[in-house]
């Protein structure tokens, strides 16, 4: 029995055995095709970097640290070999300074903008490491930091990310940083910023519009890419404003989606007879600079807005007089002028005399077409807009008869923006002359398919020939007769 069931069990394990071998073949097969995909597609591990090995251990826990560096009363354990990427580093460990040799210094920041959060990022800047993280709410603080340690490649990233972040949060303090440490680009890309959206936003968000400083206000007011959302009477309003802002900084408006300016127009309209015009008195004399820039022939076009400005008592008397004589030479000029007149006049001329006027189209409409209401000596513009372009048109006249045509010259400007108020998209016409009789419609500008809505319309726009004021004595030396007085009857004498 023993010896039968040896037989049959390894008669059994041969079998076992052949069947076994020939699926462990196919299995191999198989296997081998499995196993070379996954050599030749090995399996990532993530492991840590020298990089930020080296930063964890030298910068942020200041092993085998060689130097102490005291700034605003915090000390940093550092390594000469990494701060001397800084200039200024460089130059104090390898000159004759007194702190060549030292293992701690001590630096005086004169800078306010320099912050310990600033110091971090910008010693951390010079270890080795993936990256620096600079966001836009402290960017100014590390760029004061970098300037300070003459470190040009974090100075570099700094203006590459304020660039990109311009928005009315950014816009006044990367201005304002680009003037201090000289950042071109900075500075030209913020000043188109507000040059777009200073009456389009900032009018109505006193919170932004009060940190607006004189010399930006001034560089804004005089600009010839100003874009002036009606017409030059709303930028007067705008700057009346802004001024009460600055003389009252601590002013809050119960609803900033509706401000109420009636206090502001009381506060100087409120003002005594027997006093001079607000920008004759100590407290405006600050702000003559900035009411200088006002195209004064283009404000006082309208006869609700004139007497507003006389009522208000900002703008000086004498500044209005020669104005007015201006444009009362002007219309004369105008309705004695022939077809033959035309409006050569230099680019310079043209940008410092020419209207500024704007309109915001919110939605894509098949045709919209409006008209800015004021005196234009005699003309009726109708500009009307279509997805494909704009165009204008001369209506009826006004009030002078004339019918021959009348030269013009205009710049125009569309632009688009982005919920940052960036501008997404622009186009701009370059000054264009061309004439119009009465009836008369021009196409003055096809428009791209990269703009969307809603667009932002920046016209300058020249109707006349300027005219240099005549000269007239100062009003200040014009003496009106008084009327003699009335004859005094006998009767009442008598009574």
């Amino acid at each position: 029995m023993g010896g039968t069931f040896s037989r049959l069990n390894y008669s059994d394990r041969i079998k076992n055995y052949l069947s076994s071998n020939r699926k462990k073949r196919k299995l191999e097969e198989c296997d081998d095709e499995e196993f070379f995909g996954q050599y030749m597609n090995p399996k990532k591990r993530k492991m840590v970097c020298t990089a930020k090995y080296i930063y964890k251990a030298l910068f942020l826990d200041g092993q085998e640290y060689d130097i102490i560096v005291d700034v605003l009363d915090k000390e940093w354990k550092l390594h000469k070999i990494y701060l001397q990427q800084s200039p200024y580093f460089a130059s104090m460990f390898s000159g004759s300074w007194n702190e060549t040799n030292k293992s701690y210094v001590k630096i005086e920041v004169p800078d306010p903008n320099v912050t310990l959060e600033a110091l971090t990022v910008l010693f951390g800047s010079l270890y080795p490491s993936d990256e620096v993280t600079l966001e836009p709410c402290n960017i100014v603080a590390v760029l004061a930091a970098a300037t300070l340690f003459q470190c040009e490649g974090l100075i570099d990233q700094c203006a590459d990310v304020m660039l990109q972040t311009i928005s009315p949060l950014t816009a006044v303090n990367y201005y304002n940083a680009a003037c201090q440490y000289n950042l071109t680009e900075v500075k030209q890309k913020t000043l188109k910023f507000f040059n777009i959206n200073l009456i389009n936003y900032f009018q109505e968000h006193a919170d932004r519009l009060r940190h607006i400083g004189e010399d930006l206000m001034a560089e804004l007011v005089n600009s010839k890419d100003l874009c002036v959302v009606q017409m030059e009477f709303s930028l007067y309003l705008m700057l009346r404003h802004w001024m009460f802002l600055r003389l009252h900084p601590d002013t809050v408006s119960s609803n900033p989606d509706r401000p109420d300016h009636s206090y502001e127009e009381n506060y100087f309209k409120e003002r005594s007879l027997d006093e001079p015009e607000f920008l004759l008195t100590e407290e405006g004399n600050q702000f003559v600079r900035i009411f200088r820039g006002l195209r004064l022939e283009h404000v006082i076009i309208h006869v609700e807005d004139f007497n507003n400005i006389i009522e208000d008592r900002i703008i000086p008397h004498t500044w209005l007089y020669p104005t007015l004589v201006s444009l009362w030479h002007q219309v004369l000029h105008n309705e004695n002028m022939t077809e033959s007149d035309s409006l050569d006049v230099a680019e310079d001329v043209f940008y410092a005399k020419c209207m500024r006027l704007g309109r915001v189209v919110v939605s894509k409409e098949p045709a919209i077409s409006w008209r800015w209401n004021g005196f234009m000596m005699g003309l009726n513009l109708v500009w009307c807009l279509t997805p494909q372009y704009l165009s204008v048109k001369r209506h009826r006249q006004q009030v002078m008869p004339n019918t021959f045509a009348r030269n013009l010259v205009c710049r125009i400007t569309v632009i688009s923006q982005d919920q940052q108020k960036q501008v997404t998209a622009e186009q701009c016409s370059g000054i264009v002359k061309f004439s119009l009789v009465r009836f008369e419609e021009v196409q003055v500008m096809d428009l791209t398919k990269d703009l969307t809505y809603p667009i932002t319309i920046s016209i300058s726009l020249l109707i006349s020939t300027p005219n240099s004021k005549p000269a007239l004595p100062p009003i200040s030396t014009i003496t009106i007769e008084q009327p003699p007085p009335a004859p005094v009857s006998t009767a009442s004498l008598t009574a």
